[in-house]
């Protein structure tokens, strides 16, 4: 079925008006799909720190500070300059390569790992 805004009604968890290429501390939580427990596994929790660790490297602009991998959902912080990157683009790069990878490590492949979207708390400004 195509989308249709008469008949679906996806609430954003956006705030409103709020630039998201802003320099900033975003505090982010990402689910695993139906909250399958596959992260307790120690080489699943490596290849998904180690996307998490990359992507400084794919974006210049974003950097990353503290992140927690859980059995079924992770928690991290990623850092921006202004203008630099936007939070939408780096969660889409992170969570395509750690689902692909940990597919990889479960032998399987086609099916989601993540959730749809993600969770993510605006903590500070950085005028860097």
């Amino acid at each position: 079925m195509a989308y249709d805004p008469d008949i679906h009604h996806r609430r954003s968890i956006r705030l409103p008006g709020y630039d998201y290429a802003a320099a900033g501390y975003y505090y982010v939580t990402i689910c695993t799909h139906g909250r399958e427990i596959t992260m307790e596994h120690e080489q699943i929790e490596g290849v998904v720190s180690v996307a998490w660790q990359d992507l400084p490297g794919r974006f210049a602009g974003a950097g990353i500070d503290e992140f927690v991998v859980m059995a079924n959902h992770v928690h991290g912080i990623v850092v921006f300059r202004a203008g630099e990157s936007t939070l939408g683009d780096v969660m889409r790069a992170f969570k395509s390569i750690s689902a692909i990878a940990a597919n990889r490590v479960l032998g399987r492949a086609g099916r989601p790992f993540w959730q749809r979207g993600y969770f993510e708390r605006i903590t500070a400004t950085n005028e860097n």
